[in-house]
């Protein structure tokens, strides 16, 4: 792993610090397929849609949108959104992510949404493929 030793705590925030983990938010009615296309385009793994209020509605991965295209469903009811802090222990939220079946994770500081955290970024951290 990059820049850990055998034993380190590795966080949420070091791995926003070398992979690539960027906050995108759409709303929360915007279609399914103009919601593919701008993954695609921007080579996103997730967005976040948000309520009109600004309320978090749903992460939205490459997983989802896809089971969702091939079932021809829109938007239906997903899990809670999963937050979680930059301070937080990284096999806490990849055992959050993974118990509780999403692809993501929403970061956030302070009140403030910072980053999205998927099992992609964790992977490549892990790896020592970001750098």
């Amino acid at each position: 792993m990059p820049g850990s030793s055998p034993g380190m705590t590795i966080r949420v925030g070091d791995v926003l610090r070398t992979a690539s983990c960027p906050l995108v938010e759409v709303a929360a009615d915007e279609p399914l397929p103009s919601i593919a296309r701008l993954m695609t385009f921007a080579g996103l793994t997730a967005v976040l849609q948000i309520a009109p209020c600004g309320r978090p509605v749903r992460l939205m991965t490459e997983c989802c949108v896809l089971r969702r295209l091939a079932a021809g469903a829109d938007n239906s009811a997903e899990p809670a959104v999963l937050r979680c802090e930059p301070m937080d222990l990284l096999s806490d939220v990849a055992d959050a992510i993974l118990h509780g079946h999403v692809q993501a994770a929403l970061v956030e500081h302070q009140g403030e949404r910072i980053a999205v955290l998927t099992l992609d970024a964790i992977s490549d951290f892990l790896s020592g493929a970001s750098t």
